[in-house]
């Protein structure tokens, strides 16, 4: 399945889109095999349950299988859309490059707290 998206990201979007719209999960399955009715009879697609939307909300799923693409279809999800978190972590990272490349001597300066960030951010996920 080709997306841009990290199963993360996905995630965050599945809860965010449940909670926009104020969608139960059972409501959410029945509107998917509802609307995907013909696909779930011609068996190209599994019928949803509670479960897999709850698997899927909690990133406690492993692929990007066509039932996660079809719920994002549902949700209205772009799975192809680069992240607006990466894009904006992409271009700080770039300004930070080219101001090292305008002044050199703050080179280590900024290895240093590049280091401490990342550090940071370990410890956190570690919590």
């Amino acid at each position: 399945m080709e997306t841009t998206l990290s199963k993360t990201e996905i995630s965050q979007q599945v809860k965010e889109k449940l909670d926009q719209r104020h969608l139960t999960l059972r409501r959410c399955c029945d509107l998917f095999n509802k609307r995907f009715g013909e696909e779930i009879a011609a068996k190209r697609i599994k019928p949803i349950t509670k479960d897999f939307v709850q698997r899927v909300k909690s990133n406690r799923f492993e692929v990007i299988t066509p039932r996660v693409a079809k719920l994002c279809e549902l949700l209205e999800i772009n799975l192809l859309e680069a992240s607006s978190q990466k894009n904006q972590f992409i271009q700080e990272m770039m300004l930070i490059e080219k101001v090292v490349k305008q002044r050199p001597e703050l080179e280590l300066q900024v290895k240093k707290l590049l280091v401490n960030i990342a550090d940071i951010a370990l410890q956190g996920i570690q919590q």
